[in-house]
C-alpha cells in the first residue's frame, strides 16, 4: 500500500477525532449566540461553516465584532457566558491541532 495514502488516511482520522472532541464544547454555546453566525457572517470571515472551528477561532476578534450586537440582543444576560465558552472551544481547537501535529511526527 502506498505510504502517502496511509498518512492521508491517518490525518483524516486525527482531524475527525479533533473535530469530535471539540463538538461537545461547541454544543455548550447557547443557540441564541450560534444563530448569530449566519451565511453573511461566515462569508465576511471567509469560513466554510459554523463547524469550521479552526477558521472561526482564527478570526475570533472579527467574529466578535460582527456578532456582538446580535448576541446581546438575542441572548440578553445569557450573553455574559458566551465569550468564556468560545474561549474554551478555541482552546480545544488549539490543543487538538497541537496534538495532531505531534502525532504526525
Amino acid at each position: 500500500m502506498n505510504f502517502s495514502i496511509i498518512i492521508s488516511g491517518l490525518s483524516f482520522v486525527i482531524l475527525t477525532y479533533a473535530q469530535q472532541a471539540c463538538d461537545a464544547i461547541a454544543a455548550e454555546l447557547p443557540s441564541c449566540a450560534r444563530n448569530c453566525v449566519g451565511p453573511a457572517v461566515l462569508a465576511n470571515l471567509g469560513c466554510e461553516s459554523l463547524e469550521d472551528y479552526a477558521c472561526l477561532c482564527q478570526k475570533g476578534d472579527l467574529m466578535q465584532t460582527l456578532i456582538k450586537p446580535c448576541v446581546v440582543k438575542n441572548c440578553g444576560w445569557g450573553a455574559v457566558g458566551v465569550p468564556k465558552k468560545a474561549e474554551a472551544l478555541c482552546k480545544c481547537v488549539a490543543e487538538q491541532a497541537e496534538s495532531g501535529a505531534r502525532d504526525e511526527l
